[in-house]
């Protein structure tokens, strides 16, 4: 042991390639920080989440009725909730709790791989800057890779299966599509060179345990708000609706390829690959839900980060074991970093957009309006992408019954929900429809026209009287006897 350390110790590739991980690391550090210091607008899911956690903090429910919530296990709306409790919606703290689970994987599994395979840990940065997207939203994605990744060193490292069980189920408690990756964790955990029953038996017994811990949080969870098991089931399922294109599944095949090509060649050329044979083939099947959940209208690559840390862990093995030369791991590591920048400059990296100064201006004009009217519910159509404004709105008072992220996840899974809000807006429901100026909402982020919803609006609302607002335009059923316009 004292010779290998020397080894690596005076390893020029090994010095090289730590350096580079620690300077990724900075990189990604430095700029979340200027994410959380600086205003940035929020997407549209991101914000459906915290108007869900807000809801969760008055006693509302999220995913069922009056409410319309997104297709995600409610793991992160309780962690939001938690924080809404303590801090208040306060927007530069709430974009860092989107960033809190990215700055703690970077470190936890960038400390585990500098310790056992220092030559791959700078890939463990580098995926996470070539795939800004669930980085620096808040959301829910990096918190259940996060639990993935620490039950899966856990299970394969120290064999305590009971608290991989407990990792593994709160992992889909964030994120139900952790699913496959726990499955590949399980057999890799159990996979020992022959394919035994007893080891698929063990694997199979994992899975269902994280399964059941899965189930018991989500029943607390229900006993606990006022949602229903059988809602939340629905609403986890409509995400099978939507479309996938079959451009999107050769587009995103081709970028897996590229980044697990080299990983594959390496291991299955190490000596003694025959013994990674059934494992490399367990990668790649297991990566493909991955490519669906990517390819589908509205998806985006950081899907592949579930499976990435098997491959990590796998290349680590062979490398602590000898198997594969510093040499060869170093060139396999330098060839999936360029792949891994390459197609991040090809998704565009994914990273949020600085807030203007006149969304700054909207969002505190939107803040001082809603102080000063009763609470009530309102339709926001704020713009293709805003400041969080709805959830500032949402937090101050108003309820929105029809948020933009689930209602466009809605739309796009053939959902009857569109017809209904039209039909709310026909009857004048809606007691206000807040939208903002110059910036009419044309098409959904998977290509659903809102035509039919604006010109509903048209005929049946029009300003209200005293509502006058530099950057947004109130709205006023024209039904309402009540509102002189």
């Amino acid at each position: 042991m004292k010779d290998m350390l020397q080894r690596w110790a005076v390893s020029p590739a090994v010095l090289i390639l730590r350096l580079l991980a620690v300077l990724l690391a900075g990189l990604l550090l430095v700029h979340v920080a200027y994410v959380v210091a600086h205003p940035y607008q929020i997407d549209i899911i991101g914000r459906t989440l915290a108007t869900g956690a807000v809801a969760l903090t008055r006693g509302e429910p999220v995913y069922s009725a009056p409410a319309l919530a997104m297709q995600y296990t409610p793991g992160f709306l309780v962690l939001q909730a938690l924080f809404f409790r303590v801090f208040g919606y306060v927007p530069h703290l709430w974009i860092f709790i989107g960033s809190l689970g990215s700055i703690t994987y970077a470190l936890t599994l960038s400390a585990y791989f500098w310790r056992r395979a220092p030559l791959i840990t700078p890939l463990v940065p580098a995926s996470l800057l070539a795939c800004l997207f669930p980085v620096l939203w808040p959301r829910a994605d990096l918190y259940a890779v996060l639990l993935l990744g620490i039950g899966f060193v856990v299970l394969l490292e120290k064999r305590a299966a009971s608290i991989a069980v407990l990792l593994f189920g709160l992992s889909l408690f964030f994120k139900q599509t952790s699913l496959p990756a726990i499955i590949l964790a399980a057999f890799l955990g159990c996979y020992d060179g022959r394919s035994d029953w007893r080891a698929i038996r063990r694997s199979i017994s994992i899975v269902g345990s994280s399964v059941a811990v899965f189930a018991v949080l989500l029943a607390l969870y229900a006993a606990a708000t006022q949602d229903s098991l059988r809602d939340m089931i629905a609403i986890f399922s409509i995400g099978r609706d939507h479309p996938i294109p079959a451009t999107n599944i050769t587009y995103y095949s081709m970028i897996s390829a590229a980044l697990t090509a080299l990983p594959t060649i390496a291991l299955l050329k190490s000596s003694g690959g025959y013994k990674f044979r059934v494992p490399v083939i367990a990668l790649h099947v297991f990566s493909l839900p991955y490519i669906i959940f990517a390819a589908k209208a509205g998806g985006h690559w950081h899907h592949f980060l579930f499976p990435s840390l098997a491959w990590l862990w796998l290349l680590g093995r062979t490398s602590e074991s000898l198997a594969i030369r510093d040499r060869a791991l170093a060139l396999t590591t330098i060839g999936s970093l360029l792949a891994l920048l390459i197609a991040g400059y090809f998704q565009g990296f994914g990273g949020p957009v600085p807030a203007t100064a006149e969304d700054q201006l909207a969002g505190q004009e939107l803040a001082t309006f809603v102080a000063n009217i009763p609470p009530q519910q309102a339709l926001f159509l704020d713009s293709e992408s805003g400041l969080g404004l709805t959830v500032g709105a949402t937090y101050r008072g108003l309820s929105t019954r029809y948020d933009r992220g689930a209602f466009e996840e809605h739309m796009a899974a053939g959902d009857h929900v569109p017809a209904d809000l039209i039909v709310q807006i026909q009857s004048g429901t809606i007691p206000l429809i807040i939208r903002r100026l110059g910036r009419e909402l044309m098409f959904t982020a998977y290509g659903n026209s809102y035509a039919p919803m604006n010109q509903t609006i048209k005929t049946g609302y029009a300003p209200c009287q005293g509502y006058i607002l530099q950057f947004w335009e109130v709205l006023c059923s024209k039904n309402d006897q009540n509102i002189r316009y």
